[in-house]
């Protein structure tokens, strides 16, 4: 019998080879399947497999984004280009042409571009066949990659209201009023191409402390109070047509009238004389080339460079009025804004017809006749197979001042002040005055002689003036203290200051810049419920005039600029590009 080694464990094996029979194959086989060692080797195989299926689809599945993004990114450059209004080639040709030059033609698929008046649409789409080298194993030969694309540029006829600050802060710094022009003639040449020009009109409406209609259009609307002086030519708007859409043309509104009444609430040493000087002040504000003089404390500034200047496309005639704006005086943001919303309203629609008719004014200066049947309706009421777009761009340097207006009785119609033919000195009769002593002759040097019964020096030579005489030479200011408040004609207890007080504000009235803002926003939230877009450039301006601006604006994000005169252009630049951009509509 063989003999059997002990070993350690459970496990004993022959001590001779020759008993590895059958039995011992058997054992073998047994030991085999039981042993781990090659069991990692099998995971790792299998593994390495999937990895390289994975692999394979995902460069399979590159080169089918690849080619997807290739199509898609010259589908959108050649939609672009074909769509554009000043492309003269055929739209087919233009996306076949970029097609090949990307060796992609093979793959293009339909091109549309129907025929439209006001908008150039393209639409085209791409497809191609990316084979697989890896997918095909689970029964995917190839992949289909499609791509479509449109590009439209509209024709939409576009209304702007260029609504621009010319008050005097703009030209104390010279800066402002020359980055605005340049900014502003830039925006003009951006909005109005060759192409557009039938289709874009431009309303310049400057306005400072009220904005000068010019005699044009004033005349379109019916008027109380009016006054003769030349170049001015505004209206006083009441607080409710802030509220409307449209100023009527059928309510008589006064004219601002001609009249210096001062910008200050007390009294000034220089009217404390009467040999003071009468007139209305003339300041100069600016200097250099960009010095302008005026009236210092007269609300329409007469000046014939700041009339309003509607429905436009002449470049070269636009761009010049923006050249010669006279920036002076107040700010008066609201009524800037009423009157630009007031050229986008379908109600004045037979005034822009009547003047473009009217063969008094200067061709270049009329508006041209393919605007005759402007405003459009408003969004509302169009005709969706032409619509139109509707824009205020509203730029300022300040905030809105406290504004002066004089009261009824002292506007038009005869006075009660006299003036002299032989030396232009003043008196007035104050019919409330006891007795037959009524004139008061503020100059004369005997206190005791300056009560009259006859106007000064007498009768013949005492010419009854006008109130529109009297505000034409004299400062409101002066006829309050020297022909009212010192004559004190009922004896009143009151101190010289407070019957001179109370005299200006008998003749004039104020409209605080706090009331002046609820009516600019009045404005603005009318303009937007009417779909008009409202862009807003705030310039250098303080705090509270950015706040205004941006809450006038359509959005605070994207329709609203608070920039410095170093980037106003960049503000107008984007604002041009912004009405006149080719969008992809897909």
């Amino acid at each position: 019998m063989a003999k059997w080694c002990e070993m350690p464990g459970p496990f004993r094996r022959p001590t001779s080879d020759r008993h590895r029979g059958t039995g011992g194959l058997g054992q073998r086989v047994t030991l085999f399947a039981r042993d781990e060692d090659g069991a990692l080797i099998v995971f790792g195989l299998t593994l390495f497999v999937l990895m390289l299926m994975l692999g394979g689809i995902s460069v399979d599945m590159m080169r089918y984004e690849q080619q997807r993004t290739q199509m898609q990114q010259t589908l959108d450059r050649s939609v672009l280009a074909a769509a554009s209004l000043s492309q003269e080639l055929p739209a087919k040709e233009v996306v076949e042409d970029y097609f090949t030059k990307a060796g992609l033609s093979e793959y293009l698929g339909s091109i549309v571009a129907p025929e439209s008046l006001n908008a150039r649409v393209v639409t085209a789409s791409a497809q191609a066949d990316v084979p697989t080298y890896f997918m095909h194993l689970l029964d995917i030969d190839n992949l289909q990659a499609n791509a479509a694309s449109s590009a439209e540029q509209g024709a939409t006829n576009v209304e702007i209201s260029l609504v621009l600050d010319v008050s005097g802060s703009m030209v104390i710094d010279a800066n402002r009023i020359v980055a605005l022009r340049s900014a502003a003639r830039d925006f003009i040449d951006t909005v109005i191409t060759p192409d557009t020009r039938d289709r874009v009109s431009i309303s310049i409406v400057p306005y400072n402390g009220q904005v000068n209609l010019g005699p044009k259009l004033f005349n379109k609307f019916t008027t109380s109070d009016n006054h003769t002086y030349p170049e001015s030519y505004c209206i006083d708007l009441p607080q409710s047509t802030f509220s409307d859409s449209s100023i009527s043309r059928t309510t008589a509104y006064p004219q601002s009238p001609f009249s210096d009444t001062f910008f200050g609430h007390g009294l000034s040493n220089s009217d404390n004389s009467y040999t003071a000087p009468l007139t209305p002040r003339i300041l100069t504000q600016g200097s250099g080339a960009n010095a302008v003089s005026g009236y210092n404390g007269v609300w329409c500034v007469a000046k014939a460079d700041n009339y309003v200047r509607p429905f436009l496309n002449d470049t070269t005639q636009l761009k010049k009025y923006i050249t010669d704006l006279k920036p002076f005086a107040a700010t008066a943001i609201d009524l800037g804004l009423k009157w630009g919303l007031e050229l986008l309203s379908p109600d004045i629609q037979p005034v822009i017809a009547e003047l473009s008719a009217d063969p008094t004014i200067p061709v270049a200066d009329r508006i041209p006749g393919i605007f005759a049947n402007r405003p459009a309706p408003f969004k509302a009421d169009q005709n969706l197979t032409d619509m139109t777009m509707k824009v205020i761009v509203l730029m300022t340097d300040g905030e809105s001042s406290d504004q002066q207006s004089i009261n009824e009785g002292y506007r038009t119609g005869l006075s009660p002040i006299y003036k002299s033919k032989t030396d232009g000195k003043y008196s007035i009769f104050h019919a409330n005055k006891s007795g037959s002593y009524k004139y008061w002759v503020p100059h004369e040097s005997d206190s005791s002689k300056r009560w009259k019964s006859a106007p000064y020096p007498k009768t013949s030579d005492a010419v009854q003036q006008t109130w529109e005489q009297v505000w034409k030479d004299v400062r409101m200011q002066w006829v309050a203290f020297q022909l009212y408040a010192r004559a004190n004609p009922t004896g009143s207890s009151q101190s010289l200051s407070n019957r001179f007080t109370s005299a200006l504000a008998d003749m004039r009235s104020y409209t605080s810049a706090a009331a002046k803002d609820t009516r600019m926003l009045a404005a603005c939230d009318l303009a937007k419920s009417k779909d008009i877009i409202i862009y807003g450039i705030a310039m250098d301006s303080s705090t509270h005039g950015k706040n205004m601006v941006k809450a006038c604006s359509t959005s605070p994000d994207s329709h609203f600029f608070p920039v410095t005169n170093l980037n106003v252009a960049t503000a107008f630049r984007t604002i041009a590009s912004n009405i006149s951009q080719l969008r992809l509509t897909q």
